[in-house]
């Protein structure tokens, strides 16, 4: 997923998988898009990265300039989107995988229980009845969890470590994927887990900073 802008000076303008590069370096401003009303927000961002770079010294008429910047811009939102549609694709079908696992029917499980101690309190509260003894709805949810948290295996502090390193890397921010990716290699390489992940806090939110200022 890319397309190549080249410009009368020789400057290239690359955009591949949703990521803006100038003459091979990447600028690392793709956006996060998760809905429409972030587009103008992206869009803003992207431009100004182009016209800082290249807008003084290109020699074009002020109507070339700007097709170009829409087209470079259309071009970002249209990968950005498309990357954001197969993200969620892949969310969503790992997310059907883990609800029929023990952890994920507990979940479900709980909702469950959580709509039904508020039938019961509401019919308590119509009937003047008191809610401190279970429905048996609510007996038969309780069992079921109680059942599958026998199943469930606790996880190593190795294998809570990777999960969350796993969550940072698969951000949409490059800055919180980039710090994810490194904290999973560290992991794996058997360094200190509290060291890693403090170190890996730490990264992203010196980068969540920089771009507040940079804002």
């Amino acid at each position: 997923m890319e397309k190549e802008f080249n410009l009368p000076s020789g400057n290239v303008i690359l955009v591949k998988n949703g990521e803006l590069f100038i003459n091979g370096e990447n600028q690392k401003v793709r956006g996060i898009i998760t809905r429409k009303a972030d587009f103008p927000a992206v869009v803003k961002k992207q431009i100004k990265c182009v016209d800082m770079e290249l807008g003084t010294v290109e020699s074009m008429t002020r109507s070339s300039w700007l097709i170009l910047k829409i087209e470079v811009v259309n071009e970002l939102l249209a990968q950005q989107e498309e990357i954001r549609k197969q993200e969620q694709a892949e969310y969503d079908a790992k997310r059907q995988e883990w609800l029929k696992t023990p952890e994920g029917q507990i979940q479900i499980l709980e909702g469950k229980l959580y709509q039904a101690r508020k039938r019961h309190k509401k019919w308590c509260e119509e009937n003047e009845e008191h809610d401190f003894i279970d429905s048996p709805e609510i007996y038969e949810i309780k069992q079921k969890i109680r059942e599958l948290r026998g199943l469930v295996t606790p996880l190593t502090p190795l294998e809570k470590a990777l999960k969350l390193a796993d969550s940072y890397a698969g951000a949409s921010n490059y800055d919180k994927s980039a710090a994810g990716q490194r904290a999973k290699t560290r992991l794996l390489n058997n360094e200190d887990i509290d060291t890693v992940l403090a170190d890996m806090e730490k990264e992203w939110s010196e980068a969540a900073d920089r771009a507040v200022w940079n804002s």
